[in-house]
């Protein structure tokens, strides 16, 4: 199944993108980690100035998908190309340096509280503030004994251990230091957290993104379980068994009363 984003919700999508592409196309992309493949067929146009969340259940490729975008693996079918460039032909730190993410399996960094976040760019190492409120880890800062000074974590003996949720909210801002990142990544960050907790996070990253959007067009994805964090996206892109099934607006899905409607209508359910 192709799925293209509609060019009317891509407002942003202009000449103001910077080096390194104004859209992310995939093309009959597979993938396999050795053994079956993980991805199958995936035809995917992604604008300058899209929001897109990936949606579907455990093991669909979601995950894959957004790491094969990031660059850290490569298609072992198809092709992947940045404004028609080969994405394994650009210079892989320079497009590394342009990405900014946050995912499920974040690390843990026994640093100062402070440098634990600074890490998410390292050129602005100590220009922490805004990324800190944005994320959550100023509230952290505010907790602990030498605030931003204080070292996380029992790997050098002498941390601070901090709760899971407190540790997400460390990779959360860390996620928000680069200023203009060319593509933004949420994939499942916010586990830890509860419902009301994970929105906002959502909703500070979505306002981050559209000022990363009219700055530089810059592609956001979204990867959650929740609905209410989907359904923010412009552009839903459902996948089953590592293919694309569904993709449109949350209306639009609901419409169709495919796999996105179930799932949404099961979610919905617990909350009646």
């Amino acid at each position: 199944m192709e799925c293209a984003y509609p060019p009317e919700v891509a407002p942003w999508a202009s000449s103001l993108w910077p080096a390194g592409g104004k859209r992310i196309t995939l093309t009959g992309v597979d993938f396999s980690y050795g053994g079956p493949p993980v991805l199958r067929g995936i035809d995917l146009h992604l604008p300058a100035g899209a929001t897109v969340a990936l949606a579907g259940d455990h093991g669909s490729g979601k995950t894959t998908l957004v790491k094969l975008l990031c660059g850290f693996h490569r298609p072992t079918g198809g092709t992947l190309t940045v404004d028609g460039t080969p994405l394994a032909d650009l210079d892989s730190e320079a497009w590394r340096e342009r990405v900014t993410s946050a995912f499920q399996d974040f690390s843990r960094f026994p640093f100062l509280a402070r440098e634990a976040v600074g890490v998410g760019d390292l050129p602005r190492i100590g220009e922490i503030g805004r990324a800190a409120e944005k994320g959550g880890a100023a509230q952290v800062f505010a907790r602990l004994p030498e605030g931003g000074e204080t070292r996380l974590g029992k790997a050098l003996g002498d941390g601070v251990e901090l709760s899971g949720g407190q540790w997400q909210k460390i990779a959360l801002s860390r996620a928000f230091m680069r200023p203009a990142p060319l593509l933004a990544v949420l994939d499942e960050p916010t586990a830890a957290l509860d419902a009301a907790s994970e929105y906002e996070v959502y909703q500070r990253y979505a306002e981050a993104a559209r000022e990363w959007q009219r700055a530089t067009g810059g592609i956001t994805l979204l990867v959650s379980h929740r609905f209410a964090t989907i359904r923010m996206a412009d552009l839903i892109v459902v996948l089953d068994g590592g293919r694309i099934i569904e993709c449109g607006t949350h209306a639009e899905l609901v419409a169709l009363d495919g796999r996105y409607a179930r799932l949404y209508d099961l979610q919905a359910s617990a909350y009646r």
